[in-house]
């Protein structure tokens, strides 16, 4: 496919501080892109440059607008509006309009009519999970659909591209589930997606590469795949001791490094397996009432 937005050299500066340091990568037309990174570490930052909220201090950002040539988004900012939906953390929409009121005028922005739009708006409301809300002041809604909401009215003229920054934060598991499905929805209908998060592990589900930021830095844009080939296989082991602590302690502290918690004992390790063979072995598994395990996966790149 071909690159539908480049970005070459950027970097971004406030007097003297460097928020954004000679970053240089493609999206490709068609595909999601998720970008994850600590607190700081410059997502936000880096989704206003790729819309053309800030201008790069050093460097391009362009994007395929029209025709076939990429094109300088903050030079084509007004025109670029015309094809890009951007969400941001806090919400853009009226708090004193309804859902649909809100619908209404987003879309009457981009001037689109009912007639245009009303198949693709129905299906978009109702895989937001929005529908049953549409005559509810948006200022009642709750935190998860006020999300949900802003997401919608940054979307609803189908954008070609669309920016989400943080899309799921302060959602429970089953509500982030339907944001990403929501956002493979719009993949599958022809966007191109970039898109910040914190929640590292959905990203292995429908991303097609993932760009981690540390202190304004890309250290890595790859597919989840190779990302996941590349980090740390240790899992954290947390043993919740029922009977005597200290002798489950002993059975495993000659080969693991330990960390004892009261009644619960950590564990570090690459080989699960072995773990639970000494700890049968040795009886210690008649002192442990429950056994967590958590593997550290792509959080180990992103905190490493």
């Amino acid at each position: 496919m071909a690159d539908a937005i480049q970005l070459s050299g950027v970097t971004r500066a406030f007097q003297d501080h460097i928020v954004i340091r000679d970053i240089s990568f493609t999206v490709e037309e068609n595909s999601v892109v998720g970008l994850i990174g600590g607190n700081g570490s410059g997502k936000t930052t880096l989704l206003e440059l790729m819309t053309g909220v800030l201008s790069p201090t050093l460097g391009s950002v362009k994007v395929r607008l029209s025709g076939t040539d990429l094109r300088s988004v903050y030079s084509n900012r007004h025109e670029a509006k015309k094809y890009f939906g951007f969400s941001l953390q806090s919400p853009s929409f009226y708090p004193t309009l309804t859902v649909a009121e809100n619908i209404e005028y987003f879309a009457s922005l981009h001037g689109m009519d009912d007639t245009s739009t009303e198949a693709y708006r129905a299906e978009l409301l109702n895989r937001l999970e929005l529908k049953g809300t549409l005559q509810t002041a948006a200022h009642r809604l709750s935190g998860g659909m006020k999300k949900r909401l802003d997401i919608a009215c940054a979307t609803v003229h189908q954008p070609r591209y669309i920016f989400l920054d943080e899309p799921a934060s302060d959602l429970d598991p089953e509500l982030r589930s339907t944001v990403w499905n929501v956002i493979s929805w719009f993949a599958e209908n022809g966007a191109t997606v970039v898109f910040s998060t914190h929640y590292v592990q959905d990203l292995q589900v429908f991303t097609d590469r993932v760009g981690i930021l540390e202190d304004g830095q890309l250290r890595r844009m790859q597919s989840p795949r190779d990302l996941e080939a590349m980090a740390d296989s240790t899992v954290k082991v947390q043993l919740t001791v029922s009977g005597d602590a200290e002798f489950v302690r002993s059975a495993i502290s000659e080969r693991w490094r330990v960390v004892n918690k009261n009644k619960r004992i950590v564990v570090e390790t690459d080989d699960t397996v072995e773990l639970m063979k000494v700890l049968r072995d040795s009886n210690a598994l008649n002192h442990i009432e429950s056994i967590d395990t958590r593997s550290e996966g792509l959080d180990s790149l992103i905190y490493e």
